[in-house]
């Protein structure tokens, strides 16, 4: 379904931030749905993950993607993980705040200087949603970017998990995308959240 979403909603020419890149499946696709007039910003900030994303985007030759090896919060810091490693790979499951193992920004101090438009952001980040949203408020206003999210602990919090919340305040209108068969994700779902118009 995730896969479906972006190919039917992302657009040549569009400029993309993929926030938890991992070893890159959606920063692909990203890049390839956004052709050579698009880009894709990918943060991924476990220096393992980000080694087979460089290597990834060198295999398949894209030149539309910028690789950044850093983590993304609500502010300009450092953040520290508690992860589970699988095969050599993090997977980051909560961000300490302060202990400045990884370097970390908010989309909004990225942004700051850019001139292009955000249209379309994918946030994977195990539990921190949230706090990418907290750190990209002045985007949400200034681009109004469609949003693709994974929640976590969703089967805990429900319509009141904190990026619900976040996204109801800035006018987004919010679709839980339905699971795949067989598929098993604990409490975590994927929301499409749009700007009303």
């Amino acid at each position: 379904m995730v896969v479906e979403i972006i190919q039917k909603t992302v657009k040549p020419g569009w400029v993309c931030a993929d926030v938890g890149a991992f070893i890159g499946y959606y920063t692909l696709l990203l890049a390839k749905s956004v052709g050579a007039t698009g880009k894709v910003i990918a943060f991924e900030p476990f220096p393992s993950n980000f080694q087979i994303l460089c290597e990834n985007i060198a295999l398949n030759g894209y030149q539309n993607v910028v690789l950044e090896n850093k983590a993304v919060t609500d502010k300009s810091q450092t953040v520290n993980f508690r992860s589970t490693v699988t095969k050599g790979l993090n997977h980051g499951v909560s961000v300490m705040t302060g202990f400045g193992m990884y370097p970390a920004v908010s989309l909004d101090e990225y942004w700051e200087n850019r001139t292009d438009r955000l249209n379309f952001v994918k946030i994977d980040v195990e539990g921190a949603e949230a706090a990418v949203l907290k750190g990209m408020e002045r985007v949400m206003r200034r681009d109004r970017p469609i949003l693709l999210v994974e929640l976590h602990a969703f089967d805990q919090q429900g319509e009141n998990h904190p990026a619900l919340r976040c996204l109801k305040e800035f006018c987004y209108e919010i679709v839980h995308l339905p699971r795949q068969r067989g598929e098993f994700r604990g409490g975590e779902v994927h929301i499409l959240a749009q700007p009303k118009e």
